[in-house]
């Protein structure tokens, strides 16, 4: 109900409880200060950015797609995981993060668009490049065996077709060209 109703709930279950609602608004206020929207809601703005869907999370931040305000193109936005802000040195460790992958330049990599480590809740911006997970593929080629690499496998790893070559060469190469391009 919280998540369907989100703050019209709360405001309702503190109105029938009156005895704890002073001390329940002291700890909705908090969670609320270190980023964490105590509906459960997800969020709908992340700074100039409006959050379109999900992309993925990991073990320190979740990841969003984004479309800034006044343009077209369309952003990965990853923000630290809301939990994580309550514990000792998290949001540091982000932060760090943050700063880490600002300060690199290489063409293989996607630049940093927007930072924001000064809001309640620390995020960074980058634009989004569509395109299949490297263990999405993996699955694919796993799945159909190493005979018959799926053509949507052999187009990720940048293989337009696989007639000229056997399937197996023609995966062997293009992960051998993946991981080259990632150790550049």
């Amino acid at each position: 109900i919280y998540t369907e109703q989100g703050a019209a709930a709360w405001q309702t279950y503190l109105d029938q409880h009156p005895t704890h609602a002073p001390r329940l608004r002291t700890l909705l206020r908090r969670l609320e200060s270190v980023g964490i929207d105590p509906t459960g809601l997800p969020p709908t703005r992340l700074g100039p950015f409006q959050v379109i869907r999900r992309l993925g999370d990991g073990g320190m931040g979740i990841v969003w797609s984004c479309r800034r305000d006044g343009d077209d193109a369309h952003y990965a936005v990853k923000v630290v995981r809301p939990e994580l802000l309550v514990a000792p040195g998290a949001r540091e460790r982000f932060v760090r993060e943050m700063r880490t992958v600002s300060s690199l330049s290489h063409p293989g990599l996607v630049a940093i668009a927007a930072v924001d480590d000064a809001g309640p809740s620390p995020w960074y911006a980058m634009e989004l490049v569509d395109g299949a997970a490297f263990d999405q593929i993996v699955r694919q080629v796993q799945r159909a065996g190493p005979t018959q690499v799926p053509a949507p496998a052999l187009a990720a790893l940048g293989m337009v077709a696989a007639r000229d070559l056997a399937p197996a060469l023609a995966w062997a190469r293009g992960a051998v060209g993946v991981v080259a391009q990632t150790a550049e």
